[in-house]
């Protein structure tokens, strides 16, 4: 069985510039839904995200990630 070790995300942002971000983690928020971290790879800016951003690190809906999602790489272990 392999377990994910790290991933990314790239997604077609508003300005049509395309962008690559780590996913850092993952965890279930009060509703019990699922939530991923994901790290803006550009630095430390908050700037256009529709989440509470710190640091350029934004906790994002799973469901509202699909819907911003332009492809998905993933990296796992044996």
């Amino acid at each position: 069985k392999e377990a994910k070790i790290g991933g990314g995300i790239a997604s077609n942002c508003q300005s049509g510039t395309r962008h690559a971000s780590p996913v850092l983690g993952r965890r279930k928020n009060k509703k019990g839904q699922c939530e991923y971290l994901i790290h803006n790879s550009w630095g430390s800016s908050c700037a256009g995200y529709a989440w509470p951003c710190k640091n350029g690190e934004v906790w994002v809906p799973a469901d509202e990630l699909v819907n911003n999602l332009l492809g998905v790489l993933w990296l796992q272990g044996r």
